[in-house]
């Protein structure tokens, strides 16, 4: 099997239990499940690409508990394919950060290292080539971006790229168009919150259609954004 995906995510059973935690309402939860987002992605996508061979698990998904005393020492699995290791979590420190990729990334990397050092004492999943994918989202300023879907009209010169954009407050889509090897057109056409479920599959394909660039919805294959060669200075 091959790993495909990690998570953070707070064990909500402490949020009940634990009165350290009761203070925080449910809009702080999602708040820290939307920040995570952004490197979790961004991990997920690398060890896809690297194709990183694992012992029956396809995601990696760190639990954060409100004490140390409460975490499970050793891994285990809530389904054969989601390998989980726990970790203790600060979230007085986490609802203190400035809403700033840095210090917000910071402190979840921290946290999936910490996981990822458990699990990897217990499984084999190319532990260090992980540990490399987080140095290079540092390298890279904490930024998750990557082209979605990409098509090219020859008889127009056109090349056309959905570029995708996942930060800790927000995800971006971004239509970029070339004539030729000039970049003519740049614009966002979908914004929503960091979470996958409300971006991933939202655009089946780029067409071209009686001369207007068309982007296409997946379930009814309605046309989600669209503009007009004319529009972008294209002779027809």
């Amino acid at each position: 099997m091959k790993l495909r995906d990690f998570m953070i995510n707070i064990y909500d059973i402490d949020w009940m239990l634990d009165r350290r935690w009761m203070q925080y309402d449910k809009e702080m939860f999602g708040k820290f499940r939307n920040n995570s987002r952004s490197l979790c992605n961004y991990l997920g996508r690398q060890a896809r690409s690297a194709r990183i061979d694992t012992e029956g698990f396809n995601r990696i998904s760190i639990k954060v508990r409100s004490a140390s005393q409460y975490c499970n020492p050793n891994t285990y699995f809530s389904n054969p394919n989601n390998l989980h290791a726990e970790v203790y979590g600060d979230l007085e420190k986490f609802t203190a950060l400035p809403d700033q990729p840095e210090p917000v990334n910071e402190y979840m990397i921290d946290l999936l290292q910490k996981g990822l050092k458990i699990c990897a004492q217990e499984h084999d999943f190319q532990y260090e080539l992980v540990l490399s994918f987080i140095d290079d989202f540092r390298k890279g300023n904490y930024v998750n971006e990557w082209v979605y879907k990409a098509r090219a009209f020859k008889d127009y010169k056109l090349r056309v790229r959905l570029m995708a954009r996942l930060d800790i407050d927000v995800f971006n889509m971004t239509v970029v168009v070339w004539h030729g090897p000039t970049e003519i057109f740049r614009k966002v056409v979908m914004t929503t919150e960091p979470d996958e479920i409300l971006f991933m599959r939202k655009i089946k394909d780029i067409i071209l259609q009686d001369d207007r660039i068309i982007l296409i919805d997946p379930i009814w294959e309605k046309e989600v954004w669209s503009a007009g060669l004319d529009e972008l200075g294209i002779p027809a």
